[in-house]
């Protein structure tokens, strides 16, 4: 009996090895045969910016954030004189585009141009862009090493507020524009310049009207191309090369109040066994230490576009998810822009507790922002908040004034992001480009009421360094990142008469999402 049982957990032993043999075979293969899903970016024509004073576009944009349009609040305009002068300056300096392209002025300050193409059956499509930019806190000027809305040129940089966001978008397209007017080139294909006044704040009253308006008129883009992802120098995990990184899409964005109510008093009698802010802190901890599941549909197209570029080990563990696929979430949960892509997030922001030292406040309360990713939904958010903090003391209300939902994820497998794509590479042949989730608002979340094919990429390359200045201290941009944003709206706008409306590409079996391999 002793022997048959040896024999069969040798046998088992043998099976398993067998197993693990070909699974390990099957892996090695899968990797060392990995597709490159990414493009050879063919020669731009730029002929017509042959001779184009680049320096001068400098000194516009510097102009641009030497006008302080800064939104503070939704709905608040407390500076409106600081619009008009941008669209003064706009005026100004692009006159070609404003004597040639339709202008209208929605929500007071934000600006809507729309240039008519010789083939009105052409789908018209929509580059985007805003006017408004974040403040400046006035504890941090001292840090700043230039005077942030001067707008200074210096050793291969131009600094200041709006330089990375967004004033290079606004400026780069209609530098674009101007050129083309002036060379006697008109488009084939109908083409909307949409520039937001408040998108730092919501875009409440500015794109969403501007879209509402075009919705109205029975307006359909072939495609819309707002702000968003950057040239990643570094940051993405595995690639050393440079990665054009496409948001399509982006988190949805709401804030959640907790609040306790009881009859307060004063400390010298705190209540037991836990004090109001005691209860909200614990409730606080309860969210943190029990996380939203992962949904990995969006972040999975990065690791598809990006699975050759990546070294053989990366590469065994993204071209074999349907194997490891559940060691991939722990993986990007331990880093915290990472996990920002697979999951939604809850951070908590603001607390309101007692005026006074020695008072315990009657109804304290905590503003958690919760970051939405697609899939999940405000409710369903809420309704996980409820059942993991589990405390009927705890109340929970959702902020709606500024929420929205996560945006639908834009097709990547479709000629508008293909062509999106091979401007970006045919402008910086030294890039990789893939898509990404976005984990910060735009503008562009309204475009999906008039379009399904929305995208969002700025031309500029940034390091983790870079990043921090983003919406931070020393916000500056590069003079050639400057140059070849210019040389990308002019591509973009040149080629776009080409794009073949409704063209699905026949893309081979390698290119199909990880979700149809799994």
């Amino acid at each position: 009996m002793g022997e048959v049982m040896l024999r069969r957990v040798a046998y088992l032993l043998l099976l398993l090895l067998a197993v693990a043999v070909a699974l390990t075979g099957v892996c090695v293969y899968r990797a060392v045969n990995t597709p490159d899903l990414q493009i050879q970016g063919d020669q731009p024509d730029l002929s017509l910016l042959d001779g184009f004073d680049y320096d001068a576009a400098l000194e516009r944009l510097g102009e641009a954030v030497r006008i302080r349009t800064v939104s503070y609040r939704s709905g608040e305009v407390p500076h409106p004189d600081n619009f008009f002068a941008l669209h003064d300056m706009l005026a100004r300096r692009y006159p070609l585009t404003h004597a040639t392209l339709h202008k209208e002025l929605i929500g007071k300050y934000s600006l809507l141009f729309y240039w008519e193409g010789t083939d009105k059956e052409l789908m018209p499509y929509m580059l985007m862009s805003h006017l408004d930019v974040v403040p400046v806190e006035n504890e941090t000027l001292t840090r700043w090493s230039h005077e942030p809305f001067a707008g200074h040129i210096i050793d291969g940089y131009i600094y200041g507020r709006g330089t990375m966001d967004d004033k290079l978008g606004v400026c780069g397209i209609l530098e674009a524009v101007e050129v083309m007017i002036k060379n006697g080139v008109r488009p084939k294909r109908s083409v909307y310049l949409g520039f937001g006044h408040d998108e730092e704040v919501n875009g409440n009253f500015g794109m969403s009207v501007m879209v509402k308006a075009l919705k109205k008129r029975d307006v359909r883009l072939l495609f819309a191309l707002d702000e968003g992802g950057l040239i990643s120098m570094g940051s993405v995990p595995g690639v050393k090369d440079p990665v054009a990184l496409v948001g399509v899409t982006e988190k949805g964005s709401v804030d959640f109040r907790l609040s306790v109510v009881t009859p307060g008093g004063h400390s010298s009698m705190p209540p037991v066994p836990e004090t109001p802010i005691g209860i909200l802190a614990k409730a606080v901890t309860e969210l943190e230490a029990n996380p939203m599941e992962p949904r990995m549909e969006g972040t999975l197209f990065l690791f598809e576009y990006l699975q050759a570029q990546v070294p053989f080990a990366f590469r065994l563990f993204v071209r074999n998810l349907w194997l490891f696929k559940p060691f991939l979430s722990p993986l990007l949960s331990g880093d915290g822009a990472t996990n920002a892509a697979i999951r939604t997030t809850f951070a908590a922001t603001m607390m309101r507790g007692s005026d006074k030292t020695n008072s315990i406040p009657a109804e304290p309360s905590i503003n958690v922002n919760v970051r939405i990713i697609p899939g999940d939904s405000i409710a369903s958010v809420e309704a996980a908040i409820k059942r993991t903090i589990n405390d009927p003391r705890v109340v929970v209300t959702p902020v709606m004034s500024e929420a929205n939902e996560a945006s639908p994820i834009s097709p990547v497998q479709c000629e508008q992001f293909d062509f999106i794509r091979r401007a970006i590479k045919s402008i910086n042949p030294d890039v990789h480009v893939a898509p990404f989730v976005m984990v910060g608002g735009t503008d562009a979340k309204y475009l999906y009421d008039i379009t399904d094919y929305v995208y969002r990429f700025a031309p500029f390359r940034a390091d983790k360094e870079d990043l921090k200045r983003f919406h931070g201290i020393n916000e500056r941009l590069a003079v050639d990142d400057y140059k070849r944003a210019i040389q990308l709206y002019y591509t973009l706008l040149r080629r776009a008469d080409a794009m073949e409306e409704g063209k699905q590409r026949e893309w081979a079996e390698q290119q199909s999402r990880y979700d149809s391999e799994l």
